[in-house]
């Protein structure tokens, strides 16, 4: 069981196989098969080879795990020798696809009217609606006049599946009068949707 594994990312394991009989064993093949035959691959130790008696020898064989897609996958690794008892030893291998999913809302702040050179703070949710470890690595802010905004405090940080929002704040610092956009640009290990971007809208006013 390959326990957990990111979609398009590889985990190797080692079977290793033992003779436990009174004369020499010989395996013909190494296969696998099954209904998720295409996410698993043997990497090295396939095919035919011989173990002598005697139980001290033996041979590995390492098996990678790659989901190309999301949920539960299952196969056999399907090894064919001269045993009387096991011709054809199946051996089950199972894993988990899985991706970080990055959600944040909401997906506007309007900080209204704010006067220049005076801040104004809102909050953004970040939930993790995936099933592996989210990574925030950065934020920046771009657009239209991103010199306006900045995020206050940590702009780095992980949420595990079903973990509770993280909550980040921004500022809004008019430099001058007049509407003001950006948007903020979050960075993350979703594979589907990074940068996630927020737009962001305030007014500076004098008083």
């Amino acid at each position: 069981n390959f326990g957990d594994v990111r979609v398009e990312s590889d985990s190797i394991m080692a079977l290793t196989v033992f003779n436990q009989g009174g004369v020499e064993l010989q395996v013909e093949s190494t296969e696998i098969s099954g209904t998720d035959a295409l996410d698993f691959d043997i990497v090295s130790g396939e095919g035919s080879f011989s173990i002598p008696p005697g139980g001290e020898d033996s041979h590995t064989i390492e098996i990678k795990f790659s989901p190309a897609s999301l949920e539960r996958k299952t196969a056999d690794l399907k090894i064919v020798s001269n045993d009387p008892f096991e011709e054809i030893l199946n051996i089950p291998l199972s894993g988990n696809g899985v991706l970080p999913e990055i959600f944040s809302f909401p997906r506007e702040l309007d900080f209204g009217t704010t006067l220049v050179e005076q801040d104004s703070i809102r909050s953004v949710g970040i939930q993790n609606r995936g099933t592996s470890k989210l990574t925030v690595d950065s934020m920046r802010m771009a657009g239209q006049d991103p010199e306006n905004f900045s995020v206050v405090g940590l702009q780095s940080f992980t949420i595990l599946p079903d973990d509770t929002a993280r909550k980040i704040l921004v500022k809004f610092t008019p430099k001058s009068v007049n509407d003001k956009s950006a948007y903020l640009l979050i960075y993350s290990n979703d594979p589907n949707n990074t940068p996630d971007s927020i737009r962001l809208t305030g007014k500076g006013v004098i008083s």
